[in-house]
């Protein structure tokens, strides 16, 4: 029976015997399709095993029942990264559905509509997962709102990097990282158990502790005392009668003795940074009549070091880079590798006595065969290979050269090197590691926005604009948008970057160009208007003084008077005159009385507003160009839209101070608005027109 010796996937623990009469109170069960071992009282009392102990758990029922569905999907741990393994149902629901029923597409894609899968381990060990009535987890505190993340999802984990998913933190009171920084350590219950960590249960009290702080019995060096204390009992003390026959029981005792113990060197290329720094909980074992006190260290087996020492060992027997190689099973790519190389790294590790401890040969014998053994049985539970829990490249990298912590890369197989004749470790090897170095995890958002924003400008045309003034980025930012849109529509047909770019320069020089034209000509209509108003009000006031005389009606328009501002044209002519069938018929003497009076206050006015409007409307375009620059400092942005047909439309006091300090000379203060030309007091508008807007500089 290969389940005998093994331990069960959620309590992590033997057989449980009576202790009045030792019989079996709670048997292992192995699922006869995936492998898994578990405890039936554990996972599922509705599970009944056959015979031989065998079963089928509620994943591997599930994936024959449902495989031919369109919207299968393989059942996998929503809390933690770690593939296959014991699995049972879980669900979650969100605290209102008010804003899913509106999204039923979203909703089924979502964490609360789809079937959810958790590792036993994963949910019991969490505070908010509890057992719902029918017996499934409810996972409902431990997700988001949007039902796409988990809660605590700016923590990483300490082993893999990663910061999805669901992460505990040290129970130890006052932990802290070994990193310098005072920061608890927090990690995926799956990485941690795979890592040799203590995931305990202590009286109801479920508990998972780091490195510094795990018990001494699920230490590295404590777990290999147990195994070989285990094959003791077989072979004698000395482990003389190895050759002694052995049952199949105890040697899948000790197959599962080797996976504990191989899995957690397979995470060395992490932990032996915290060995070098801290070192380990290790404590003696003490036998049946024996005191500790009278006890001397080489009897106790105890060996003296310091972080300095354990720095030299490890480097020398090139523990993390065989724990990369574990992980990666880099000793598969080259035949023979599996063997002779892998047993040469594995005695170079069984001789450094600060890790393991003092070993005698015939013990180094002993776990270099049964360790490899594990190795090429290429069981899943190692966690090696394609089974290896993903991490997070970004936050397992060297702090010297920023090469993967994870990966060999450049550095040569451990063991492959030709050794000579009495020698275990392989000499003239440097390669870098983090050894008595601070070392920080990088933070998870800052890590998610900078590569957000990495892939972002991988896809988008970098095009640096010039002379962008500070009141044009919104209008900016509005205009881009529809060049954006084109610039995407050019990288989904995979143009080519020097092509995007180009096309990119031309669109923004077009609309920049149609922008500029637009405010010149809101420019000259607001002067425009406010030229019309002042000539309105020179012959009111002309009208008013004369009040004696009679009111003729108003003379027809000529060819300089006053057009509808919505029939001119950036650099043509005005729009036809009004009809003279429209007008009133005038007799001569009211024509001469109203010419009479008017002629030293409002003819000069209306000729020299005739002559400036006939100017602007002969300007040449490179005149017009010449002159954007100048007229764009002043305060453009508050021009009046285009008033109707009709009376013109009177200014407010802003505009006619904006009117009045382009007429004013620049060496003259304008303080108050100008007031109304008079009948003795007219300015003729020519020069006003022909002086030069005062610049002004925009403060950024």
């Amino acid at each position: 029976k290969m389940h005998q010796g093994a331990r069960c996937s959620l309590c992590d623990d033997f057989d449980a015997r009576d202790p009045g009469d030792g019989e079996l109170t709670n048997t292992l069960s192995r699922c006869s399709s995936c492998g898994v071992v578990f405890h039936v009282g554990c996972y599922s009392k509705s599970i009944v095993p056959d015979a031989d102990g065998n079963c089928i758990c509620e994943s591997c029922q599930f994936t024959s029942n449902n495989r031919d569905m369109e919207a299968f999907e393989t059942p996998h741990c929503h809390m933690c990264n770690m593939k296959g393994g014991l699995l049972k149902k879980a669900y979650a629901k969100p605290v209102s559905m008010k804003k899913w029923k509106a999204q039923p597409l979203a909703f089924k894609k979502s964490l609360f509509g789809k079937q959810l899968w958790c590792h036993p381990v994963c949910a019991v060990w969490h505070p908010k997962c509890y057992v719902g009535a029918d017996g499934d987890f409810n996972c409902s505190d431990i997700i988001m709102s949007n039902g796409q993340t988990h809660v605590d999802s700016n923590k990483r984990c300490s082993l893999c990097g990663r910061a999805d998913r669901i992460k505990l933190a040290c129970s130890q009171r006052q932990c802290y990282s070994h990193n310098g920084k005072q920061l608890v350590h927090f990690f995926h219950l799956s990485c941690a158990r795979q890592a040799g960590l203590e995931v305990s249960d202590e009286h109801g009290v479920f508990l998972l502790k780091c490195f510094r702080h795990t018990r001494c019995e699920d230490v590295l060096r404590a777990r290999m005392e147990d195994m070989i204390e285990f094959e003791r009992k077989r072979a004698g003390n000395d482990l003389a009668q190895f050759n002694k026959p052995m049952t199949v029981a105890h040697a899948a005792i000790l197959f599962h003795f080797g996976e504990k113990v191989l899995s957690c060197f397979g995470w060395a290329w992490r932990w032996a940074d915290w060995w070098v720094q801290a070192g380990d909980n290790w404590e003696p074992l003490i036998e049946p009549g024996q005191d500790e006190s009278l006890m001397t260290d080489e009897e106790l087996k105890k060996v003296s070091t310091t972080p300095e020492s354990r720095c030299e060992d490890a480097r020398r027997c090139r523990l993390s880079a065989f724990g990369a190689a574990l992980r990666n099973r880099d000793y598969d790519n080259v035949p023979g590798d599996d063997q002779v190389a892998l047993d040469n790294a594995m005695r170079a590790i069984l001789h450094t006595k600060s890790l393991v401890g003092p070993l005698k040969q015939n013990e180094i014998d002993f776990f270099a065969d049964w360790l490899g053994r594990v190795y090429r049985s290429n069981s899943s539970l190692l966690g090696f290979g394609d089974d290896k829990i993903p991490i997070d490249p970004e936050a397992c990298k060297h702090v010297s050269d920023g090469s993967r912590k994870d990966e060999l890369g450049l550095r040569p197989l451990p063991g492959k090197q030709t050794l000579r004749i009495g020698s275990v470790f392989e000499t003239g090897i440097h390669e870098v590691d983090d050894f008595l170095k601070e070392q920080t995890l990088p933070d998870a958002k800052k890590l998610k926005k900078k590569q957000e924003k990495t892939s972002e400008t991988d896809k988008k045309v970098l095009c640096t604009s010039h002379d962008s003034e500070p009141k044009r980025k919104s209008r900016r930012r509005k205009r881009s948008h529809s060049i954006d849109e084109e610039v995407a529509a050019l990288l989904d047909d995979e143009e080519p970057l020097a092509n995007i770019c180009q096309k990119k320069r031309e669109l923004e020089r077009m609309a920049a160009d149609k922008e500029k034209a637009t405010k010149v000509e809101c420019l000259v209509l607001e002067k425009h208007a406010g030229k019309e108003h002042q000539v309105d009000s020179a012959v009111d006031t002309s009208e008013n003084d004369k009040g004696n005389e009679a009111k003729a009606p108003e003379a027809p328009p000529s060819e300089s008077d006053e057009q509808p501002i919505s029939s001119l044209k950036r650099g043509g002519k005005h729009s036809p005159k009004k009809r003279w069938e429209d007008q009133p018929a005038m007799t001569d003497k009211s024509m001469s009385s109203k010419r009479v009076g008017e002629e030293s206050a409002c003819d000069s006015k209306v000729d020299d507003c005739s002559e400036m409007n006939s100017e602007k409307s002969e300007q040449k375009p490179r005149m017009r160009q010449r002159k954007i620059k100048d007229i764009f400092q002043t305060k453009v942005d508050a021009a009046p839209s285009p008033r109707r047909r009709g009376r013109p439309r009177h200014q407010t006091q802003n505009e006619q101070k904006v009117t009045s300090k382009a007429k004013t000379p620049a060496k003259k203060k304008v303080g108050r608005p100008r007031r109304l030309p008079t009948e003795n007091n007219v300015e003729s508008p020519s020069a006003a027109s022909t002086e030069r807007i005062p610049r002004k500089t925009r403060s950024r």
